[in-house]
């Protein structure tokens, strides 16, 4: 089937997996009213004109989506990632129509969890006791600010109130998998409220290392939020929460993408172990879900923060303050080249803490003019600590990106940003149909970066050697604008075109001497996005149809590469550079069908073409031209997003219900690599997935029993190449392949 009789089929059938409502729908209904507080206060998400998608928490709970990275599939332009060989909560990212960003660098998308925003290496946490995830597509630099050029994911928890009410629930599934969680809420004394959520996880993975004769991919958790709420006190209203999460394991695994290849170690500076041995990256090429290192790869992270909201209504507004602490601690070892025999090893301690304050006023909205404004500053330190040592000699092709040599690379910094923000919005009703809202956001930013950065490798007779420890300091600012214009058709109808702006500070890269990264600050990097959505109720409501149309504009991206070092030797540096232009242009769809109230239909779709205007992914070198990539597409990006479901609830009596789901999606082909002449661009195919649960509830308890990839479809959900070599193959080649079928059950009891 062709990419356009694909869109033609999704847009005739609209059965695509749209997110779920907030509320039950009235009978012969989509959905009720969604609330929603995309433009920091609260309103319908049918009178909203921004592209924004909301799911609530029981709709998360009954899905068993339980973390950030599995919204992707009930939301379109939105994109999860994982990128290298390090799989672990570093190497997570999100895209939204196509803006993203590699994980070496600040995010594009940003998350917050009730108004604090995540660190980089945070986001990743656990769900608890959620009252809904808001999914903001398009720059929201007006009223979010920090890292939301191309979205905003915001996280709402479910606050405690005078209701005593509490869920437990557990789940089994296939490859050693369990997961269990708790919450309670409810009333401590008179305007005082308490709520308590946990979790904990484990879970074997699909993976297996034939080398170590274990499984390679597990992974166990746990955590726990608790919350405070104190209402009326002296005209306040006070949320206080803690939260923490620690997980520890192995990273997801990769396995060969193509044929073994065999690689003899002849360097003579390699361990007098090594020298001579033949490698050889997977003799079980072939075999899915296997892997050959001979490392352990094991990884632990910590994650936690507090958080303290204060609220008071003022007369003609509502002063709010909120105060959020986030630190995180990520340890990881792991193997480079999944090969059998010693080849390399690699480290990494990384930390991360920021304090954030924001100060926010919303007017009372009585009458036609309502406006927001608000300040908002934070200080954040990231602590790296990487090294990677490796040897290796070939005529097939270089190991762990090394050439025929020996050597290492230890790369240490402290990068420390402050910054400041001053936003606004106001929105006028012209008349009851026509809405004007005008908003910006200015942004000053202070980066010191103090770097130890030490590269001693030898290729043949050739040695470099390469160190700094210059510390660098440098101010950023930005002013990023936006307007809209909706009008309300009639009743249940709404169209609206909008222009916004999104901003993500500069920064720094490794400077190496002697190279492009002599001076190496990155400038900011910008996006301009223009934009003309639907929102409409149709059919007595039985129908809900979304739209965007949206083109948007960037400049100067940041994105990783790798830097020669030393020109002909093959020796190269992960790296950072801005990429001069760039576009994305696309049509989202959202559409939910109710012809009657026990029957629904729902889904999404994403098309989303995006290229560089102006890349140089590898700059020109006194051996190589330089790699020229304008006119290609993103990394990372799909073009085709889509995905379908259909249930029906079936009443048996008895206050017995019955509901049988089915849904698919479709995840388009992608590039991967970074274009250059190090990785290289590659492509993963698309693939197609098929899930199905049936669920059977009476009163406060539920009991599902599920199956993921009902085909048992084996896809990559990733692929990695090191650089090439002198000679054929010039690739080792790893592939993440997706998990394979998997059988489980849930159940739950709410009370």
């Amino acid at each position: 089937m062709t990419k356009g009789k694909i869109l033609l089929w999704a847009l005739a059938s609209t059965a695509f997996t749209a997110p779920a409502s907030a509320q039950d729908g009235d009978a012969g209904r989509a959905a009720d009213e969604i609330v929603v507080t995309a433009r920091q206060r609260a309103e319908a998400l049918q009178d909203v004109p921004v592209a924004v998608s909301a799911i609530s928490g029981v709709a998360l709970e009954k899905a068993g989506v339980t973390q950030t990275r599995e919204l992707f599939a009930s939301t379109p332009g939105l994109y999860f990632s994982q990128t290298g060989q390090r799989q672990n909560d570093e190497q997570f990212y999100l895209t939204i129509r196509g803006v993203g960003s590699s994980p070496v660098v600040e995010p594009s998308v940003g998350v917050f969890v009730d108004g604090v925003y995540m660190p980089s290496l945070g986001w990743t946490a656990d769900f608890l006791d959620l009252e809904r995830v808001e999914i903001l597509r398009g720059p929201q630099g007006a009223l979010f600010g920090r890292n939301t050029e191309g979205g905003a994911v915001s996280i709402v928890t479910r606050k405690p109130s005078a209701e005593l009410r509490g869920r437990v629930s557990a789940e089994v599934a296939e490859f050693g998998s369990w997961r269990g969680s708790a919450s309670v809420s409810g009333p401590l004394a008179e305007n005082l409220y308490a709520g308590i959520s946990g979790f904990a996880s484990t879970t074997n993975g699909y993976m297996r290392n034939v080398t170590r004769n274990e499984h390679q991919d597990n992974r166990d958790r746990h955590g726990g939020r608790l919350m405070l709420r104190a209402v009326d006190v002296g005209g306040f209203e006070v949320l206080l929460s803690g939260d923490y999460m620690k997980s520890k394991g192995r990273f997801d695994a990769f396995g060969d993408a193509v044929a073994g290849q065999a690689i003899t170690v002849v360097d003579p500076q390699a361990p007098a172990a090594a020298r001579g041995t033949t490698l050889v990256s997977n003799p079980l090429a072939g075999r899915r879900y296997t892997t050959y290192g001979n490392d352990e790869n094991r990884v632990s992270s910590e994650n936690y923060g507090a958080a303290l909201q204060i609220m008071r209504d003022i007369g003609p507004a509502v002063l709010t303050s909120i105060t959020g602490y986030r630190r995180v601690r990520s340890r990881d070892i792991y193997d480079n080249d999944a090969i059998a025999t010693a080849s390399s090893v690699n480290g990494a301690l990384t930390k991360q803490r920021i304090l954030s304050q924001e100060l926010r006023l919303v007017s009372d909205t009585q009458g036609p003019l309502s406006w927001i404004a608000g300040a908002y500053g934070f200080k954040e330190r990231l602590d790296q600590d990487r090294l990677s040592q490796f040897f290796s000699g070939t005529t097939a092709g270089p190991i762990a990106g090394s050439g025929n040599g020996f050597g290492y690379v230890s790369d240490e910094a402290t990068i420390r940003r402050d910054g400041l923000a001053i936003f606004g919005e106001v929105n006028y009703d012209v008349t009851e149909q026509l809405e004007l809202s005008l908003g910006a956001r200015y942004s000053y930013e202070k980066v010191r970066q103090d770097p130890n950065l030490n590269v001693a490798v030898q290729i043949g007779a050739v040695v470099v050697n390469v160190a700094n420890a210059t510390p660098r300091r440098k101010a950023f600012d930005g002013f990023s604008p936006s307007a809209s214009l909706s009008y309300k058709l009639q009743p249940g109808i709404l169209v609206y075109a909008s222009a916004a702006t999104g901003f993500k500070g500069g920064g720094f890269t490794k400077e190496v001497p002697n190279t492009p990264l002599q001076n190496a600050a990155l400038d900011n990097e910008t996006s301009l996005n223009y934009e003309l959505g639907l929102k409409a109720d149709l059919l007595d409501r039985a129908v809900r149809l979304n739209m965007a149309l949206f083109y948007t504009k960037l400049k100067d991206q940041q994105l990783a590469t790798r830097i020669e070092l030393s020109p002909g030797t093959g020796v190269y540096i992960p790296s950072t550079l801005n990429v001069g232009r760039g576009h994305s242009q696309g049509v989202e769809v959202e559409t939910v069908i109710r012809p009657v109230r026990p029957l629904r239909i729902a889904g999404n779709l994403s098309y989303t073409d995006t290229r560089f205007d102006d890349y140089v992914a590898s700059p020109a070198t006194a051996t190589a031209p330089a790699y020229d990539r304008a006119g290609q597409a993103f990394p990372e990006v799909p073009k085709w997003l889509a995905s379908a479901s259909v249930e029906y609830a079936f009443e048996l009596g008895n206050d017995l219900t019955l509901v049988p789901n089915v849904s698919w999606r479709h995840v388009g082909s992608k590039y991967v690599g970074q274009g250059n002449a190090s990785i290289p661009f590659i492509t993963i195919d698309s693939y197609d997935l098929f899930d199905a649960q049936l669920s059977l509830s009476k009163g406060p308890w539920s009991v599902v029993a599920f199956v993921k990839n009902i085909g048992d479809k084996y896809y990559l959900a990733n692929r990695f190449q090191n650089q090439p070599a002198t000679s054929a193959p010039g690739f080792l080649n790893w592939g993440k392949p997706g998990a394979p079928r998997q059988f489980g059950a849930r159940f739950s009891y709410d009370f």
